[in-house]
């Protein structure tokens, strides 16, 4: 399987569709897969394994998106206009 979920009964005003940020950063804020870890009391490896091959990838470069991949093309593009 390559699904889990998220508790987000705590979370004051969190709605179904809102956007989410698992592991990275979202303006000011940032979590690591080691935080990410800690917090689910499970190793951080884990969560690197449960990615899988459905969720698109977004490679940064100098702090700005430089190149995605996807299952349905799985070879790099960039993003740089």
């Amino acid at each position: 399987m390559d699904q889990f979920m998220v508790d987000v009964t705590d979370i004051p005003g969190a709605a179904c569709g809102d956007s989410v940020t698992l592991i990275g950063s979202d303006g000011e804020e940032r979590i690591s897969m080691e935080e990410l870890g800690e917090m689910s009391h499970r190793f951080n490896y884990e969560f690197a394994c449960d990615l899988g091959k459905r969720l698109p990838r977004v490679f940064y470069y100098q702090e700005k998106p430089a190149v995605y991949m996807d299952q349905f093309s799985p070879q790099l593009h960039s993003l740089k206009k």
